[in-house]
């Protein structure tokens, strides 16, 4: 994680460059959301598949997981246990359609710190992203 200056006119604003890792199982979604964050952060990997996410995680020790719950292979919220076992300081904001109450207190327990509902703007992932880094 590095701070960043940026000049906007006659005012100067510091912002967290982190590093983070996508994990989605759509290449239109991972392409968006690489978009997304573009400038602001840094995308160490991108991975499809729970085991594709932890074994990532664990070589790349990101500061934020973007996390799909509906993979195709794999449980997001599994996934979100292994990794913030293994990498405490990292923290996961799920990412999914549709988010019921016992999903989200599941995945909340599981270790995520955050979650989006689908479809969000770039605007309000790189404010969650600010708020879990903050």
């Amino acid at each position: 994680m590095t701070k960043e200056m940026v000049f906007i006119g006659l005012w100067l604003f510091y912002y967290t460059m982190a590093d983070v890792l996508l994990v989605e199982d759509t290449d239109i979604q991972v392409a968006l959301l690489e978009r997304f964050v573009a400038g602001r952060h840094e995308v160490v990997g991108t991975a499809a598949t729970s085991t594709e996410a932890i074994e990532l995680a664990d070589a790349t020790a990101p500061d934020v997981v973007l996390m799909d719950l509906a993979l195709e292979e794999g449980s997001g919220i599994e996934a979100t246990a292994a990794i913030t076992d293994s990498q405490p300081t990292t923290s996961v904001i799920i990412s999914t359609v549709g988010l019921g109450t016992d999903t989200k207190e599941r995945a909340m327990a599981a270790g995520a710190d955050a979650y989006l509902t689908k479809p969000y703007s770039s605007q309000e992932l790189l404010e969650t992203i600010d708020q879990v880094l903050s």
